[in-house]
C-alpha cells in the first residue's frame, strides 16, 4: 500500500491539523510542501491546480490528501476522513456533539471570529 500524500504550502496553516493526526496515528506520508515563491505560486495556479481535476479531485484546492483512491481537499474534510479511518471519530451522539462544538470553536479562532477583550 502506498503512503498517502498531503499537499500544501510550506507552512503550518490549514494543513497542520492534518499533520497532527498523521503523526498521532503513526502513519508515514509524503508531505508535498510547496515553496512560497512566485515561481511555485504560478506553477500551482497555472498548471497544478487545473490538473487536479484530471487526477480525480472533485475540488481543486489546498490542502489536499491523496490516499489510494481517496482524493480530498479542505482541511476539515480531510481531518474527519482520517479520524474515521483510524478510529478517532466519535462513536456516540454525545461525543459527536462535543467534537462538533470543539471543531467550530477552533474554526472561530482560525478565522478571527473570536474577539479578545482589551486589557
Amino acid at each position: 500500500m502506498s503512503k498517502p500524500t498531503l499537499g500544501y504550502w510550506g507552512l503550518r496553516g490549514q494543513a497542520e491539523c492534518i499533520r497532527y493526526i498523521l503523526r498521532y496515528t503513526g502513519i508515514e506520508w509524503n508531505d508535498n510542501q510547496l515553496e512560497l515563491t512566485m515561481e511555485q505560486f504560478n506553477q500551482y495556479f497555472g498548471v497544478d491546480k487545473p490538473a487536479m481535476f484530471e487526477r480525480g479531485f472533485q475540488l481543486a484546492n489546498l490542502p489536499y490528501l491523496e490516499d489510494g483512491d481517496v482524493k480530498l481537499t479542505q482541511s476539515v474534510a480531510i481531518c474527519r476522513y482520517l479520524a474515521r479511518k483510524h478510529g478517532l471519530a466519535p462513536s456516540s451522539e454525545a461525543e459527536l456533539q462535543r467534537c462538533d462544538m470543539a471543531e467550530q470553536e477552533v474554526m472561530d479562532y482560525r478565522t478571527g471570529d473570536v474577539i479578545w477583550p482589551s486589557r
